[in-house]
C-alpha cells in the first residue's frame, strides 16, 4: 500500500522511488543536481538510471523503459510496471477491486 494515489501518465502508472525501493528492500543513493539514482540489493541487484532518460542500467546491462523516471510534484517518481519486472516480480491489475498485486515471478524449468 502506497500513500496516496499514483500518478498515471500517457497509460504509465508511476511510483515515488524512495517508496518503491522501501517496499523491495532496495538501498537507495540519489543525486539531486544530476537527477540521477542508484538502488541496490547487496551485490544481487544494482538498478541506475535518471529522470528524463529512457532506460536504466540492470547489473550492467540496458534495459528500455516505457517512460522515463520524471520528477512529480518534486519528487522522483519511476515507471512501477518496469521497475517490478526489473526485481523479480509480476504485476496484476485486479479490475473488480482496483488493485495491483504483486508477486514473485515463478520460472518453471522443463
Amino acid at each position: 500500500t502506497f500513500p496516496g494515489a499514483l500518478p498515471v501518465v500517457e497509460g504509465t502508472t508511476y511510483i515515488p522511488l524512495k517508496e518503491f525501493a522501501k517496499a523491495f528492500e532496495l538501498t537507495l543513493s540519489y543525486d539531486n543536481s544530476k537527477k540521477t539514482f542508484e538502488a541496490s540489493r547487496g551485490e544481487a541487484l544494482k538498478i541506475t538510471g535518471a529522470a528524463g532518460t529512457p532506460e536504466i542500467e540492470v547489473n550492467n546491462t540496458k534495459r528500455p523503459l516505457p517512460s522515463p523516471p520524471r520528477i512529480v510534484a518534486g519528487v522522483l517518481h519511476i515507471p512501477l510496471a518496469a521497475f517490478v519486472q526489473n526485481v523479480g516480480y509480476a504485476a496484476l491489475w485486479n479490475a473488480e477491486s482496483s488493485t495491483l498485486q504483486l508477486r514473485p515471478r515463478i520460472i518453471t524449468v522443463r
